[in-house]
């Protein structure tokens, strides 16, 4: 929330100045693919779709532009990089969560009985 705040809102801005910008958090979307999986990275890219949302009703931010069309535009373009990236790589990583159950239950009852299979 301090991140968003600070990209979308100008909060410190006085801090930081013009040099945040939106993509900046994108390694905070990773971080929560990498470690928290599907539904956090979701609510991730849900709440900065909405902080950023709420940056171009109240112009202030990287989308407060004189231009609204332009601003919504761009709010796409950026949404779109974040969540397609973001749940991306969450979905990979499930994927190879699950595919790695089946082995790992069949090296259990493979130590467990390992003359099963020979005859």
């Amino acid at each position: 929330m301090l991140a968003g705040t600070t990209v979308f809102l100008g909060w410190q801005n006085e801090s930081f100045g013009e040099y945040v910008h939106g993509y900046v958090l994108l390694p905070l979307l990773i971080w929560a693919a990498l470690d928290f999986g599907r539904r956090v990275t979701a609510i991730g890219v849900v709440f900065i779709f909405a902080m950023s949302t709420f940056s171009i009703q109240q112009h202030v931010g990287m989308f407060a532009l004189d231009d609204h069309t332009a601003a919504l535009d761009n709010l796409w373009l950026f949404v779109t990089i974040c969540s397609v990236s973001a749940m991306a790589l969450a979905m990979v990583l499930h994927d190879l969560h699950n595919a790695e159950k089946p082995c790992a239950r069949a090296k259990r009852i493979s130590a467990r009985w390992p003359n099963l299979h020979r005859r």
